[in-house]
């Protein structure tokens, strides 16, 4: 994982010119990478992943190049995709449908590189205004919870 990972972050700064710092980007670098679950931003006009941390890539298998070909959608089963690319879409334009996306978390089936279902906890926050689509999702991984409350019920 050596070399430099690229990410579509931007720092606020006190600064007289408005511009983030280098000592501002290496902090939000460095948190960026720290942070232990999955972190995930991506325009929400057509789902593209713009970051990918390295929490991110030991949930989902997708080094930070190979996420940066991927729609949000390309991480859930193919049964979920078209209500959550509806919902998306319903959030974009406004609608009430999407309200549900406004800063909830939703726990979901979600996939990872080699076909494997986990479960995991969708936590979603637009950054910015309508206008600048940017969305950032932290995801837990719920997958050993959830196979330990089946086991308890006696689910298969």
């Amino acid at each position: 994982m050596g070399g430099t990972r690229q990410h579509a972050l931007v720092a606020h700064s006190g600064s007289e010119s408005g511009q983030p710092s280098l000592v501002d980007m290496l902090q939000v670098e460095a948190l960026f990478e720290a942070v232990p679950d999955a972190v995930i931003v991506y325009d929400l006009r057509d789902r593209r992943v713009l970051a990918w941390n390295l929490a991110a890539e030991r949930m989902f298998g997708y080094t930070q190049a190979e996420a940066a070909e991927l729609r949000l959608e390309d991480l859930l089963p193919e049964r979920l995709r078209t209500g959550i690319v509806q919902m998306l879409e319903d959030y974009l334009a406004g609608k009430p449908a999407g309200s549900e996306f406004r800063g909830d978390t939703i726990e979901l089936p979600a996939l990872h590189k080699s076909g494997r279902e986990l479960f995991v906890q969708f936590s979603t926050t637009h950054i910015g205004n309508r206008t600048q689509c940017t969305v950032m999702t932290i995801v837990r991984d719920l997958t050993e919870r959830r196979q330990a409350d089946l086991a308890l019920v006696g689910a298969p």
